[in-house]
């Protein structure tokens, strides 16, 4: 009996990681269309200056990213 209640908390734990996977990933996409949506061909243009070494690339992510949370933490997205 014990083993089937640890075969379903395993069960349960895959399930929850692959549906949380799938919601990451599906938000993932969306953010990108929104991007795409808001910014056009000019974003990649700065973009790919942007991330031409490893460092700069890093320094990028972290501050693109840091927008992103602060314009949802107060609401004031346009997308």
């Amino acid at each position: 009996m014990a083993d089937d209640t640890t075969d379903l908390d395993v069960a349960t734990i895959v399930f929850t990681l692959l549906g949380g996977l799938a919601v990451f990933l599906y938000g993932i996409e969306k953010m990108t269309d929104g991007l795409k949506a808001v910014a056009g061909g000019g974003m990649q243009t700065v973009l790919a200056k942007l991330t031409t070494n490893r460092f700069t690339a890093a320094l990028t992510g972290a501050i693109v990213t840091a927008v992103i949370q602060v314009c949802y933490m107060h609401g004031v997205c346009v997308w």
